[in-house]
């Protein structure tokens, strides 16, 4: 029991201190050219939103897309409705001449699933992916998407910003500026390790493989390195939502998340790999 206790407490000492501390040494040694990515770049882009019984919501976001600055003739809008019964898909109809398509799942199977039936149905080089809860300020699309300059950058991830009933940004706690400041040392080293799947881009071709049973962003993550790109934190690309009040759910959305990441990884054990990967 005392081994276990002790390998136990030297594993949290190594997840919260050590693993930063080797990344910020690495980091010291590293150069990523970051110019690439401040290059106007305008691909072909696809922006999927998940939605499952959003009526109260839904409007709000599409809305808020319709306000994107992005070139319009280079840009396709996807609701990808998990099989909705509360009247969100007749909501996205009503914006069908705006541009705004509804593709709608034939049964409930998740959101990993609606996701799917959207990319079959995608054009762009580049997809987007956006929750129903995220607002993305106007330049969104264009700064996520200059990323993709560099030809090594397979998947991007936004930075999440909270904020409360009033607008007024919240959450902000030092939990949050630890994650931020881990993200940025993994992007300088090579490879984030984790996207915000609240918004988060990826090349088309790393779309094509999409399990309905693994989180669709940290199974893009893994498409990337099993394809050969590296994924970057962005911290110019924010996606704003309200903060969850009820921190019973929010536990639970982490415990969720972490237990679904694990399954992921599980998925394929030759990623963990460090001759290889």
């Amino acid at each position: 029991m005392s081994l276990l206790f002790w390998g136990s407490v030297l594993a949290v000492l190594y997840t919260y201190f050590g693993y930063p501390l080797i990344l910020l040494i690495i980091s010291r040694y590293t150069r990523r050219d970051t110019s690439l990515a401040q290059r106007a770049y305008t691909p072909s882009v696809t922006l999927i939103i998940t939605a499952h019984n959003e009526a109260a919501r839904i409007e709000n976001k599409l809305q808020n897309t319709l306000e994107l600055e992005y070139p319009p003739e280079s840009m396709e809008i996807i609701v990808a409705s998990d099989a909705s019964t509360d009247g969100t898909d007749e909501t996205v109809r009503q914006y069908a001449q705006r541009g705004i398509r509804l593709v709608r799942s034939p049964r409930r199977a998740g959101k990993e699933f609606a996701q799917k039936c959207a990319i079959q149905e995608a054009r762009g080089d580049v997809i987007v992916f956006s929750d129903v809860a995220t607002i993305l300020d106007r330049h969104a699309i264009r700064t996520i998407v200059s990323n993709f300059s560099d030809p090594k950058v397979g998947c991007v991830s936004s930075e999440d910003r909270f904020i409360d009933e009033t607008g007024r940004v919240s959450g902000e706690g030092a939990y949050v500026r630890y994650e931020m400041w881990l993200r940025s040392l993994e992007t300088k080293v090579h490879s984030l390790v984790g996207l915000s799947g609240s918004f988060f881009a990826a090349r088309r071709l790393l779309c094509l493989d999409w399990p309905a049973d693994i989180p669709s962003d940290f199974n893009t993550l893994l498409n990337a390195i099993r394809h050969g790109y590296r994924g970057v934190n962005d911290p110019k690309s924010i996606g704003t939502y309200t903060n969850i009040k009820d921190e019973t759910r929010e536990f639970q959305r982490k415990v969720r998340t972490i237990t679904r990441g694990i399954s992921a990884l599980m998925h394929d054990p030759s990623l963990m790999n460090p001759l290889r990967y």
